[in-house]
């Protein structure tokens, strides 16, 4: 995932983009990759339901954009994510996801 995401940055932000930035995000998307892990653990296991799991990963995700918008200006957040500024986005439904894990 880091690997991609580095060539995302070099390919969509250029070769002039701030290193420390890209280290940034880097470092962001890193942290963000590593407590999903248990995020993912806990609905395995049965600790999490459905539509926890998914509340807990999109709160997760936000965090990463809000984090990204603090490290990136105005113009490069919308080149790398597609959207503007400080705009995020959330990975599911939860109405979606009970209607898909009713009870869960």
């Amino acid at each position: 995932m880091l690997a991609l995401f580095t060539r995302q940055i070099d390919f969509l932000l250029g070769p002039d983009f701030s290193r420390s930035a890209a280290e940034k995000l880097l470092a962001l998307l890193l942290h963000v990759e590593r407590s999903r892990a248990g995020i993912d653990a806990d609905f395995s296991n049965g600790k999490l339901k459905a539509a926890e799991f998914v509340k807990a990963l999109d709160e997760h995700v936000f965090s990463f954009q809000k984090s990204a918008a603090e490290v990136l200006d105005p113009d490069h957040y919308p080149l790398l994510f597609d959207l503007e500024h400080g705009e995020t986005v959330t990975l599911a439904d939860p109405e979606i996801v009970e209607q898909g894990f009713p009870g869960q």
